[in-house]
């Protein structure tokens, strides 16, 4: 990036000082005595550095300018060539475009395009996670790449992107430069030298590589990234060229999604890093079954939904929603719920206005119960309560055999019980998920898990997080615009609420890290039942159930047993015995 050349530091300056206050940068205040644009030179070196970022940020000159409307003004014409030569990636072409650019303009003009692109460029930067992280990523991809061409900024750029969860802008670059450019397989090498660089050797087992789109294309080789980072760590120039051989021959939709889930393995170790160093950025509560990770993730997620077609983010969402509705069933015992969501997933897309789906109806949900299960063991474990897959399972067996459809247990039995013998690693492994048995295995292990006292000791917080789960995916599902859902109730309305029941000053404190275990359970039982019901239209009838839900998380907590005291030991007078002489001892 030219940005990171010594003799810009200038530029790198100037940019730092843009994203610290943008009000200086507006044409008025860029006119002012002393600034930049009224040197040639200086408007020249910061130019060519910023042209070059939303080059390789977005790979596109005209889009710079496409909001401005004085489009036959100089200043725009001569922009939209320097951000056109910039996605030329040639560095000395550039240099010259910009010097071109400053010299033609007169003061009043380079004040104007520098306060356009200052308009763009903070969210270009912000997007990959500060100029900073820019450079750091950009001298390890040219490093990688032994390149200094646009394309290796552009692959650095889409890291940082999917780092700081721009996935949106990161996909559109990355399908334009493997489908027009035909740059996949480049990316491919350079990724992968990457991977090898930031992600341990002991960390691939943990990843679960799977295509970004549910419907995966024919020929998505699932291991191959797995496997082609292995080889790239262990030196084998073989083993590498194999690696390629195998990601050249493939269709270049199939290219798109692997230099994805490529990218995405990277991005995922960069946050998880980050999150390492700055602890202080945000943690799961005791009580709570999910990290600041999973909630990158499930933004993540969102962001794809949003780009798909709407009848598969109708049965992303149901399905993501059925895993997490037989979890809660089995949380609640609720066997007749369990049953029908068994139903309602077998009969789905076989309904009228359900496009046919090309997978087994249960292999998806079955996936993201799963996948909950070892996010929970995992947050166990991170937390010092330490779970084996045996006591898992043997949980797991006993919530199947109570309340699992009579038909589906023994199979259930089975695979949870040969979960039990599959080996010593903490990660949960459930057989054949394509079918009901494994999907009812992997809910059990995730539900026994979530209900677990020893690891998540406030149940009512963990119901309140799996509700919220449902509602934002039942919410994508039906393309509910964001500023409709309500799928999160603030402590200050379920306090309210509170007083509105017992009067005012009910005793909770307002600062939750302050609560105790069964006030934590109290406040989640009262934002559940706003969730469904508005405070204004809460009946009677509502207030005596919520007023018993209430009284009786009160009444578990007076009834906690407490550590038992030791018992005094009785006096107990002992006799010594009289010694005898040395020489009458036997």
């Amino acid at each position: 990036m030219l940005i990171n050349r010594a003799e810009l530091t200038d530029a790198r300056e100037l940019t730092n000082s843009l994203l610290s206050d943008r009000a200086r940068w507006t044409a008025e205040a860029l006119l002012a005595e002393d600034s930049v644009v009224h040197e040639a030179d200086r408007t020249a070196g910061l130019l060519a550095a910023w042209a070059d970022i939303l080059a390789t940020a977005l790979g596109d000159g005209p889009a710079v300018f496409v909001a401005v409307r004085a489009s036959f003004e100089t200043w725009v014409k001569l922009g939209q060539s320097l951000v056109e030569t910039a996605c030329q990636g040639d560095h000395g072409e550039l240099e010259e475009a910009a010097r071109h650019t400053a010299s033609e303009l007169d003061v009043r003009g380079r004040a104007q395009l520098v306060a356009h692109l200052a308009q763009i460029v903070p969210s270009t930067v912000g997007k990959a996670g500060g100029i900073d992280t820019l450079l750091e990523l950009d001298s390890l991809h040219q490093l990688s790449a032994g390149t200094q061409e646009l394309w290796v900024s552009a692959a650095a750029w889409m890291i940082g992107a999917l780092t700081e969860m721009n996935r949106h802008e990161m996909q559109m670059r990355l399908a334009r430069l493997v489908a027009e450019d035909g740059r996949g397989p480049d990316l491919w090498r350079t990724w992968l030298q990457v991977a090898a660089t930031v992600i341990p050797r002991q960390a691939l087992a943990g990843f679960r590589q799977d295509a970004m789109a549910p419907q995966i294309p024919e020929g998505y080789p699932k291991e191959l990234a797995k496997e082609s980072i292995a080889a790239a760590h262990s030196g084998d120039l073989d083993r590498i060229a194999q690696a390629h051989a195998s990601f050249n021959a493939l269709s270049r939709e199939v290219q798109i999604l692997l230099d994805l889930d490529l990218a995405m393995m990277i991005a995922t170790i960069r946050r998880l890093s980050r999150h390492k160093e700055n602890p202080a950025a945000g943690g799961p509560a005791e009580s709570s079954p999910r990290s600041s990770d999973r909630d990158d993730l499930r933004d993540l997620a969102s962001t794809i939904m949003d780009a798909m077609p709407a009848e598969v983010v109708e049965r992303t969402g149901r399905m993501h929603a059925f895993a997490r509705r037989a979890v809660l069933a089995f949380i609640d015992d609720d066997s007749t719920t369990l049953a029908a969501i068994v139903d309602r997933i077998a009969t789905w897309d076989s309904e009228p206005g359900h496009p046919p789906y090309s997978e087994p109806p249960f292999r998806f949900p079955a996936e993201q119960a799963l996948t909950q299960a070892n996010d929970l063991l995992g947050l166990g474990l991170q937390y010092g309560f330490g779970v084996s897959k045996r006591t898992v399972a043997e949980g797991a067996i006993k919530l199947i055999d109570r309340l699992a459809p009579p038909e589906h247990r023994e199979a259930a039995r089975v695979l949870l019980a040969k979960m039990k013998r599959a080996g010593l690693d903490q990660r949960l492994e459930v057989d054949h998920l394509d079918d009901v048995p494994g999907f009812l295995a992997a809910a059990a292990s995730a539900a026994w898990l979530a209900s677990n006292r020893t690891i998540f000791k406030a149940r009512e917080t963990v119901r309140l997080s799996l509700i919220k789960e449902i509602r934002e995916s039942e919410a994508k599902a039906l393309r509910v615009p964001d500023r409709e859902q309500i799928t999160d109730i603030s402590d200050e309305e379920a306090l309210g609420f509170l007083e509105r029941m017992y009067g005012d000053g009910y005793p909770l404190p307002r600062d939750p890290d302050e609560r105790a275990l069964w006030e934590m359970d109290i406040v989640a039982v009262i934002k559940q039942h706003l969730l469904d019901v508005p405070a204004d239209a809460t009946t009677t009838e509502q207030l005596t159930a919520l007023d018993a839900r209430v009284k009786g998380i009160l009444q578990a907590a007076a009834g906690t047993p407490q550590q038992t005291p030791k018992k005094e030991r009785a006096r107990v007078s002992r006799n010594q015995p009289k010694r005898q002489p040395k020489r009458k001892r036997k």
